[in-house]
């Protein structure tokens, strides 16, 4: 059975993922290096303390999950990593990552610190609302899932 990861201290998706693995049976396994009040008490979910260090959430999830597992996390670098080893990786605005996409964010990721190394200002991207952003995570998930 497929097991769902999250890299927990900055997921806003928290209570989708709660919902979806619920209706499939799933324990969802929030990693983080500090207690996550809102969901500490949940009946249905497992959360994973590491110590504070720069990669203790990476390491274990990378340690942790296997072939076919479902990471939920932005980090492109801990992406990488996972994708390596045959995890379906999904950010938190409802994107599947595969390598060339991981590949693209982090030569954006290099070009706007070039520019910005360069003293010159890239124009703001326009931000499509949270609820878009959920609904869109909420779809994929499922669909993982199922």
């Amino acid at each position: 059975m497929k097991r769902v990861w999250v890299d927990a201290d900055a997921c806003p998706v928290k209570f989708e993922i709660i919902e979806i693995c619920r209706r499939f049976y799933h324990t969802p396994r929030f990693v983080s290096c500090q207690p996550i009040k809102a969901i500490a008490e949940h009946p249905s979910v497992e959360l994973v303390m590491v110590d504070e260090g720069s990669d203790a959430v990476d390491d274990l999830l990378v340690e942790s999950s296997a072939q076919g597992d479902v990471v939920v996390t932005t980090d492109l670098l801990l992406s990488q990593r996972l994708l390596e080893k045959g995890v379906r990786v999904v950010n938190f605005a409802g994107e599947a990552l595969d390598a060339d996409a991981v590949a693209e964010g982090l030569a954006r990721r290099r070009f706007r610190a070039m520019v910005k190394e360069n003293g010159q200002e890239l124009k703001a991207r326009q931000e499509k609302s949270k609820s878009i952003f959920k609904n869109r995570f909420h779809n994929l998930l499922d669909q993982t899932l199922s």
